[in-house]
C-alpha cells in the first residue's frame, strides 16, 4: 500500500531510485530488536533482521554508499543495526534516518524485558555497565554514534504526531506533550555525540519516507527530500526545525 516516497522509483527526485534496496517488513511486535517468546508471541525481530542482513552480505561483497532507514517502529532499530552494517562494510559512506519515533523519553524496562531486548542491547551494544532502568531506545544512537563517528545519525519527527503521542501515552501513562519528549531526547543525544542531526516538523501526521509528503514537506524553505539527498551525498546537513 505504501509505494510512494522513497519507493517511487519513477520519480527523478528520489535519491534512492538507483539504489539496491533491502526491505524488512514489520511482523514481530518488537521494533525489530526482540529475541523472546512471551505469552505465545514470537518477538523475533532480531533474528529476522540479522537473517536479512546476512542475506544482503552474501549479495554484496563491497558497497560504497549505504543508507539505513526505518519508519515508525523501524526508526527505533535503524541506529541499532547501523553498527552491524558498519562492521561489515568499514569503507562505505553510511548515513541513518529514523522516521517518526524519536519521542520515547521514559524507561521502557518492562516492555524491553518482554521483548528480550534488554539483554540483547547489553550484549550487542556492549553496555552491560549501564543500569537496565536507564536503557531506552536512544542508547543505540548514543553508543553507535560514539563508536562510528563517520556515520551521520539523523531523525525526522513531527512534533505533534498523533500516532506516536498515543503510543507514548500507552507505554508510559504520561500526558507529557510529544514535543517536550522529543526535545529532551535530542538534548540527551547531542550531549553525547556530535554526529546527530534532526529535521522536525510542526504537524500531526505519522511517517514520511513511504509517502508523497517526502517530496512536499518543507521547513524554513528546506525541502525534506533535498535534505535527505544531501545526506546520501555525504553532506553534513544542518538541524531543521520550525
Amino acid at each position: 500500500a505504501l509505494q510512494g516516497g522513497i519507493f517511487d522509483l519513477d520519480d527523478e527526485r528520489n535519491p534512492f531510485r538507483d539504489y539496491n534496496m533491502l526491505y524488512i517488513p514489520y511482523c514481530t511486535a518488537d521494533a525489530h530488536i526482540g529475541d523472546n517468546v512471551n505469552e505465545g508471541i514470537n518477538h523475533k525481530g532480531f533474528v529476522n533482521s540479522t537473517a536479512a542482513l546476512a542475506w544482503a552480505y552474501e549479495q554484496f561483497d563491497e558497497l560504497d554508499h549505504i543508507f539505513i532507514a526505518g519508519s515508525s517502529a523501524g526508526a527505533i532499530s535503524a541506529p541499532f543495526y547501523a553498527g552491524f552494517v558498519a562492521e561489515q562494510y568499514p569503507d562505505a559512506q553510511i548515513a541513518t534516518l529514523g522516521d517518526s519515533s524519536g519521542g520515547y523519553h521514559f524507561p521502557m524496562t518492562d516492555t524491553l524485558e518482554n521483548w528480550g531486548t534488554l539483554s540483547l542491547m547489553q550484549n550487542e551494544l556492549g553496555v552491560s555497565d549501564i543500569p537496565v532502568e536507564n536503557l531506552n531506545f536512544e542508547i543505540s544512537t548514543i553508543v553507535n554514534g560514539a563508536r562510528y563517528p563517520n556515520i551521520i545519525f539523523t531523525q525526522f519527527n513531527v512534533d505533534e504526531d498523533k500516532v506516536e503521542q498515543q503510543f507514548v501515552s500507552m507505554s508510559s501513562g504520561l500526558d507529557t506533550p510529544l514535543a517536550e519528549m522529543l526535545a529532551a531526547n535530542h538534548a540527551d543525544i547531542r550531549a553525547e555525540i556530535d554526529n546527530f542531526r534532526t529535521y522536525t516538523v510542526n504537524d500531526t501526521y505519522h511517517m514520511i519516507l513511504p509517502t508523497k509528503r517526502f517530496y512536499k514537506e518543507s521547513v524554513n524553505d528546506v525541502l525534506f527530500y533535498e535534505w535527505v539527498t544531501d545526506l546520501t551525498n555525504g553532506v553534513d546537513v544542518e538541524d531543521i526545525a520550525p
